[in-house]
């Protein structure tokens, strides 16, 4: 087996901004939009109104008046990727604010929020069985084309695990002849080892900004490895059982490229439930339940007492199954916040 390319595929950043910095972005939007200019358009995506094409592969969302404290949030993809060197992802991403929104904010403003490592590999085909996944992860989806392996996914929110074939992939999309110059190498079966990481995570490997992703990659890895591997044998009890030939492949290369090492470790934060966040999702469940009851029933739209009223008689109606989720959640959050 060995490594043909390896790098990031996904990068994102959050950018925080004042609010007047951010009514600013929101007219520079607004103008580009009167003069008809294709590069922006209005888009619902995660809360942001405003998608902005900054650069080839590079967007920047922007929020609306009602979300100035959202600040800036940048999405840049495999081509913006590919197109830079790792060091230089910020300071392009900041002329690119200032080219195009007129920011000038300190690079501390810009905050990593999810970075997708990749690993190219060619030989060593993945074969194993379902048994011989090892991870702390609960999630696991496997993926065939037909009868055949096509890939799978290992967890879900702060780290996500795939591997996949990269060739069917990219000739699925289109990208093939673009990969290939990258790889350099014509290679029947390339398979990607990509690891998708988020939130409490880059935060808890002390991972703000690229510069920090470059100083702590190797101790990234290391601790990915134990995070999840393959080995022989079923029995989970057993964490002596020997990997897996293709997966020891795998790690040897990993460990072999010039990845920067600090003995940095993951610090696990106490997390705190978001009452708040929680509130806003009762808000939107409770309109959308009252208006889904009122469409069903040919109703107009309820009135607010109304609306009260019949969510009164809903809770109580399941205050057994209520009481036992309240019992099972202060559980979880209390594990969590001594974590």
């Amino acid at each position: 087996m060995r490594i043909l390319s390896y790098g990031l595929d996904t990068v994102h950043y959050h950018v925080k901004l004042s609010q007047e910095q951010v009514s600013a972005c929101i007219a520079t939007c607004e103008g580009l939009l009167a003069r008809g200019d294709e590069r922006v358009s209005v888009r619902g995506v995660n809360g942001y109104r405003y998608m902005l094409d900054a650069a080839p592969g590079l967007r920047f969302l922007v929020p609306s008046e009602a979300g100035l404290h959202m600040g800036l949030f940048v999405i840049g993809g495999s081509v913006f990727c590919l197109s830079h060197e790792l060091q230089d992802y910020e300071g392009v991403i900041d002329g690119c604010a200032f080219t195009l929104l007129g920011l000038r904010v300190p690079m501390s403003a810009y905050r990593l929020s999810r970075c997708d490592l990749r690993y190219d590999a060619a030989g060593g085909r993945p074969e194993f069985i379902q048994e011989e996944l090892v991870s702390r992860a609960r999630r696991r989806d496997f993926h065939y084309d037909g009868q055949e392996f096509s890939g799978l996914t290992v967890g879900k929110g702060d780290i996500v695990f795939r591997l996949y074939d990269k060739v069917r992939e990219a000739e699925q999309g289109g990208t093939l002849e673009r990969w290939r110059a990258v790889w350099g190498s014509d290679a029947a079966e390339v398979w990607r080892y990509e690891y998708q990481l988020r939130g409490d995570f880059l935060k808890e490997f002390d991972l703000v900004s690229m510069g920090d992703l470059i100083a702590r990659e190797g101790d990234l890895m290391e601790y990915l490895f134990g995070w999840l591997h393959f080995a022989h044998g079923q029995d989970r009890k057993d964490i002596a059982r020997p990997p897996l030939a293709w997966w020891r492949g795998f790690v040897d290369c990993v460990r072999r490229l010039p990845l920067s090492c600090v003995g940095a470790v993951r610090r696990v934060l106490p997390k705190k439930p978001d009452a708040r966040g929680l509130a806003d999702q009762l808000v939107g469940l409770a309109s959308s339940w009252a208006a889904a009851v009122a469409f069903q029933r040919g109703e107009a739209a309820c009135e607010y007492a109304e609306v009260v009223n019949r969510l009164v008689l809903m809770v109580d109606k399941s205050r057994d199954r209520l009481q036992e989720g309240l019992g099972v959640k202060l559980k979880i959050y209390e594990r969590d916040a001594y974590a």
